[in-house]
């Protein structure tokens, strides 16, 4: 038994002997970077070493040195949704350290490296009051400002700032192809929003027709129009020539594909007695188809109610086929896309590139007129029926633009029957080559009695009560499929070929004693 004396003095070499061995451990610990000193209010934390690893750690962070005034600095943040109010319980920075791990003795470098350590900073959480600023410059909060007029400038949103582009594209200059400040009526030399703004008269401008020989629509400049000379005859009732004069007329050529091409004569404004009086009518009766069998000279006569009775009508300037149309120009429009219904390319019956088409219904011939209407930009259609009769009048009030009297050397029809005193001439029982008569009327106008029947544009009436006095088609009727046919072709009779001698066919109808001409309208009246 050991006495107290005794028991003090081995406690006193255990406690000593412990006091080395916790020394000589901490001296060990600071020797291995386990422990690490540090100045501030509180010391880091002592950190286990962690399990031996055959791989690295990855660096979770580019180190940065650590200052004395970052080290050791704690803050606690409560959960919370209110951005304004937790903004200020942040820290302004956080502090890291980081103690080089020695995964095993045999590798440890001769000398430890000192511990390092990383700061992070927190972003700047956006206030509710930082919402509501005006932004200087318009600059948006996820990118930077561009300079004015810079592609994709999202100040551009706003309507007036001055040189910038929409939303989504660049701000061109004014006139720019593409521009969309042409949205605007009235801008100074700025296109249209789908295409470039041409300059005046460039092709295809959407201001002039799609023609690009045909600018201003149907109305030619003067520098367009060509002037051509022709003779006109007077004839008394006996066919024979009483006078004899030059006139001229302007015009113009449609050029069409192949080389063919259209001319067109100016037909000048004017006002006329279009039918026939109930006098004349009864005057002519007795005259009306001398020399044709008893039934065809019934029939004759009854029609002549049909011009009953007269009235005046105002007629608009247009432009008229000079000719029928041919079978060269035919095919040359029939080659032409479709717009409602399908050409046969060659019709014709008697054959011959410059006679006139025939046997061509009077559908078919509107949807000539579509066809060239649309290659050339220009508005083509048939003749109203007012503005065939004019044109053939051509000034006149007698029977036929020639006079009172009509021969086969003036016109082709059936030259054995003849009209009041008219001499009788040759029946050459087919058409002829347009203009190859050579005889004109006032207007410059050729073949306009026989040949062919015209197609025009109105319904069949079987008088002209209440018919149109401006000029315009006379186009609703109880029989819509009944067309007006006018001029009389190479096998009518002479009365038939009178200027205001009118007949009537099913639209459906072709046979080969039928053709047309077409007429150009001015659109700006």
């Amino acid at each position: 038994m050991l006495g107290k004396k005794d028991n003090k003095i081995v406690n006193g070499k255990f406690a000593s002997t412990l006091a080395c061995l916790l020394i000589i451990g901490f001296v060990s610990d600071v020797a291995n970077s386990q422990v690490v000193i540090v100045k501030g209010k509180e010391r880091a934390p002592r950190t286990a070493p962690k399990p031996r690893t055959k791989t690295k750690p990855r660096p979770s962070a580019v180190p940065t040195p650590i200052s004395e005034s970052t080290v050791g600095t704690t803050a606690s943040v409560s959960p919370s949704n209110d951005v304004s109010s937790s903004r200020s319980s942040l820290p302004e920075s956080l502090a890291f350290v980081i103690i080089p791990k020695i995964t095993s003795p045999k590798t440890a470098p001769k000398s430890v490296p000192g511990p390092l350590a990383f700061t992070i900073v927190p972003p700047k959480l956006e206030t509710t009051a930082a919402k509501e600023d005006v932004i200087k410059n318009n600059t948006p909060q996820t990118q930077s400002v561009p300079e004015a007029g810079v592609k994709n400038n999202p100040a551009v949103k706003e309507e007036g700032i001055k040189n910038n582009a929409p939303q989504t594209q660049s701000a061109p200059e004014a006139g720019v192809k593409n521009s969309p400040a042409v949205k605007e009526e009235g801008i100074k030399n700025n296109a249209p929003q789908t295409q470039s703004a041409p300059e005046a008269g460039v092709k295809n401008s959407p201001a002039v027709v799609t023609n690009p020989k045909n600018s201003g629509g149907s109305t030619l400049p003067a520098s367009r129009l060509s002037s051509f000379g022709f003779d006109v005859i007077t004839s008394d009732d006996r066919g024979r020539i009483s006078g004899r004069r030059v006139e001229t007329a302007r015009f113009f050529l449609e050029e069409l594909a192949g080389g063919i091409s259209l001319e067109m004569v100016q037909i000048p404004a004017g006002n006329y007695m279009m039918g026939s009086l109930e006098t004349e009518v009864a005057e002519e009766k007795k005259e009306y188809g001398r020399g044709v069998e008893r039934e065809i000279k019934e029939a004759l006569i009854r029609r002549l109610n049909w011009e009953t009775p007269q009235h005046m009508v105002k007629i608009p300037a247009f432009y008229m086929s000079k000719y029928e149309i041919t079978q060269a120009q035919w095919r040359a429009v029939a080659s032409l896309p479709k717009v409602n219904r399908e050409l046969v390319s060659d019709p014709s019956q008697f054959k011959g590139s410059n006679r006139p088409v025939e046997k061509v219904s009077w559908e078919e011939a509107v949807e000539f007129c579509e066809r060239l209407s649309r290659a050339t930009g220009r508005r083509y259609r048939l003749p109203a029926e007012a503005e065939w009769e004019y044109a053939c009048r051509a000034g006149t009030d007698t029977p036929f633009h020639f006079g009172d009297s009509i021969k086969t050397d003036w016109a082709n029809y059936q030259g054995k029957y003849t009209y009041s005193n008219s001499p009788k001439g040759e029946f050459r029982e087919q058409t002829l080559p347009v203009g190859s008569i050579g005889v004109a009327n006032a207007f410059g106008l050729q073949d306009m009695h026989g040949n062919v029947w015209e197609w025009c544009r109105d319904v069949w009436h079987e008088s002209y009560e209440a018919a149109p006095e401006d000029g315009s088609a006379w186009d609703k009727g109880k029989i819509l499929y009944l067309k007006i046919l006018r001029g009389g072709a190479w096998d009518s009779t002479a009365g038939e070929c009178r200027s205001n001698s009118r007949n009537r066919m099913t639209s459906t109808i072709r046979l080969n004693n039928v053709g047309f001409r077409v007429v150009a309208e001015i659109t700006e009246q």
